[in-house]
């Protein structure tokens, strides 16, 4: 097209009919630049609603060219964020979706969010661990397939862990402070922090413990070193850039920071406690794309592909099939597989369905004070 253009300019404008010549000339590259372009437009999309950086990339870019597809990616930072956005037209919008942990995934169901899975169409379930086939959050994971899982803990400046181990007065105890810190911006895991700090159960409501969560979290909120609530990925940025000493945070956005600054973090359970989490994928109720959404789930339970998601994000596999496929380094990492004794100290979130609305009022009480 190029050199047709070049050589027209060679002509004077009283040569209309060499003009001509050289335009019909040109029409046929304008046709197949035409058609390439309507051939790329024609690649089906997929549109996977999930956490930020939570995937690796290369499996979008490995996905597209097995499957001949665009995938387009859209992130969200809280669970509360996730089903809002999913309520208010994602069902319509995308076709692979996730609403935050393991403690949301009833409420997403109850609210029509998910299609319900043939898993007929899903032959990879089978490579996941017993403890992940039929979960409590989604029976015979109707709904959603988990793929990572992991927990919520303290990303902080190493030098800054007291030898004892680090306690919950850290953000609970007026004075008691190790520095500027930031909270996670999730009613359930925050409040399942205030409660752990009483000694109850992640999870329980009853009035005199909720009361007390609230008072715990509003004076750490009015804090002169508090730095805000922030996204898990949020307050460790302010951590890294020195802006903030330590966050709550997850495991995995803890450890790929800690790699990238070697020898400046570190990430610790708290010696009372921590919420553990289960993140899953489903497809959006009216999909556009239904068939390639069930061939990403699909895709994602594979072995090798297990292994490649969780060698990135650095969270644990659910995955039995690709645990063998990991570093032997990750596995031993209690950052990624915590020990017996954390895993003895952890707790599981969980929906309390009609009785959400109280920890929602409990929230904003923090939030408003």
């Amino acid at each position: 097209m190029a050199s047709a253009i070049l050589v027209a300019t060679m002509f004077t404008k009283s040569s209309f009919t060499s003009l001509r010549v050289l335009s019909l000339l040109a029409l046929p590259a304008l046709s197949l630049l035409s058609a390439g372009h309507l051939r790329a437009e024609e690649k089906p999309t997929l549109t996977v609603f999930n956490w930020t950086e939570y995937i690796d990339p290369q499996v979008y870019v490995q996905f597209e060219k097995e499957f001949n597809c665009t995938i387009k990616e859209v992130t969200f930072e809280t669970p509360e964020e996730a089903i809002n956005k999913m309520i208010a037209g994602g069902t319509r919008t995308f076709d692979v979706c996730s609403v935050g942990s393991d403690f949301m995934v009833p409420s997403g169901i109850a609210q029509g969010v998910f299609k319900k899975l043939d898993h007929s169409k899903i032959p990879n379930l089978k490579n996941l661990a017993p403890l992940f086939q039929d979960p409590g959050y989604d029976p015979g994971n109707a709904f959603t397939i988990p793929y990572q899982w992991g927990t919520t803990g303290v990303f902080i400046r190493k030098e800054l862990v007291p030898a004892g181990g680090l306690t919950l007065d850290a953000f609970f105890k007026p004075g008691a402070e190790l520095g500027r810190f930031s909270m996670i911006d999730s009613v359930r895991e925050m409040l399942a922090y205030a409660n752990i700090r009483q000694g109850r159960p992640a999870n329980e409501i009853e009035i005199a413990t909720l009361k007390k969560s609230i008072e715990l979290l509003t004076s750490a909120k009015n804090s002169k070193k508090f730095m805000g609530f922030e996204g898990g990925i949020g307050g460790i940025a302010k951590v890294v850039a020195g802006t903030s000493d330590y966050a709550i945070g997850y495991n995995g956005d803890a450890l790929r920071n800690i790699a990238e600054n070697p020898g400046k973090f570190t990430y610790v359970i708290p010696n009372e406690g921590a919420p553990v989490w289960v993140d899953s994928l489903g497809i959006a109720k009216d999909a556009p794309n239904e068939a390639l959404a069930y061939a990403f789930l699909n895709y994602v339970l594979d072995a090798k592909i297990g292994a490649q998601i969780s060698t990135f994000t650095k969270y644990a596999s659910p995955n039995a099939a690709a645990k063998p496929l990991l570093s032997a380094e990750d596995i031993a990492n209690p950052i990624v597989y915590p020990t017996e004794a954390q895993m003895a100290k952890l707790q599981f979130l969980k929906n309390l369905g009609a009785k959400e609305t109280i920890r929602n009022d409990a929230w904003t009480a923090v939030k408003s004070n």
